[in-house]
């Protein structure tokens, strides 16, 4: 994506189960609201299919209904390392959070937000001089970390422990992690799994997880929610 960190699109998404629009009134407001965050064309969905997985998913949670979706394909963020206390520093990320967050809290449609990631990635096939099972100790830990920050709802602990870590396993969903956050203030994580999947021929390994956003009813995310829709 370059200097564009997000990556929306208005086609229709097609699949064995069926055919799912995209919502294209909501996603020419936001590329009106978003600005420099966002690529200026969708090129990017040609050959990626994280997006896809999801819509399958969708297609089979709610067989019997039609779901607009408003697909985001999220760039890389590790430039920022080290550069910013938070990826809202960089030129256009606010507007496009802000133009998501208003799209998000508008009634009367509820919506759910779902980020379609894996988590660290090891081993000689990713580049790495070691083994998957090598280094499992070391990627758990920092896997834990950042489940951590997300459960806590916090996404600047979130940037920060990757910003520390250089991202170095290779979370290749960290962007999209960090935008969930960013535009759901108030929300605590229950983690509902994680598992390790072993590549055995290449001696390398991906982890992965399954994470539950809802509302936190403390009296500080409350006050934290408000301070963002306003």
């Amino acid at each position: 994506l370059g200097e564009n960190r997000y990556c929306v699109t208005d086609k229709t998404f097609t699949t064995p189960l069926g055919r799912v629009r995209s919502d294209r009134e909501s996603i020419a407001r936001i590329r009106e609201a978003a600005g420099e965050a966002l690529a200026p064309d969708d090129f990017a969905h040609r050959n990626e299919h994280s997006l896809e997985f999801q819509v399958l998913f969708l297609q089979r949670l709610f067989p019997m209904e039609e779901i607009p979706i408003l697909p985001v394909l999220c760039g890389q963020m590790e430039d920022l390392f080290g550069k910013v206390r938070s990826p809202l520093e960089a030129p256009g990320l606010a507007s496009f959070v802000r133009a998501v967050s208003a799209w998000l809290s508008e009634p009367p449609e509820r919506k759910l937000v779902v980020a379609g990631v894996d988590f660290s990635h090891v081993g000689p096939k990713f580049g790495d001089p070691h083994t998957g099972r090598s280094l499992e100790p070391e990627f758990r830990a920092y896997d834990r970390e950042i489940l951590d920050a997300l459960a806590a709802g916090d996404p600047s602990a979130f940037f920060l422990a990757g910003a520390r870590a250089r991202n170095r396993h290779r979370n290749c969903g960290f962007s999209a992690l960090w935008t969930l956050l960013a535009v759901l203030p108030g929300v605590r994580g229950t983690i509902l799994d994680y598992e390790v999947w072993h590549e055995d021929p290449t001696r390398s390994a991906v982890s992965f997880a399954a994470m539950a956003f809802t509302p936190d009813p403390s009296p500080e995310s409350l006050a934290a929610a408000a301070s963002s829709s306003g």
